[in-house]
């Protein structure tokens, strides 16, 4: 699965001011825009057995506030549920 290889393009930090503020109009005021985490348990995620990269979902919690969940995807493109990813810190507040 060639995609799994090459999926992601780098942006330039103009591109992603944009894309962020586009974004951002779009939602109300005090929403969640990104979250943050840390290297050490993204690096812990990607190494599970058999991990070539990172799915990230778009979730919400049962109160509704947003957030995401990242899980290690291997060779054949199949979420690995071993390890799972969640509770970054939210922006905001922790912006």
């Amino acid at each position: 699965m060639e995609w799994l290889k090459k999926s992601g393009e780098f942006i330039s930090p103009k591109q992603s001011e944009t894309m962020i503020d586009n974004f951002s109009k779009s939602i109300g005021k005090g929403t969640v825009t990104s979250i943050y985490f840390s290297r050490d348990k993204v690096r812990e995620l990607l190494q599970e057995e058999d991990a070539v990269g990172i799915r990230i979902y778009f979730a919400a919690n049962d109160d509704g506030t947003q957030t995401v969940i990242l899980k290690a995807v291997n060779a054949s493109g199949q979420a690995i549920d071993n390890k799972i990813l969640e509770t970054g810190a939210p922006c905001p507040p922790y912006c």
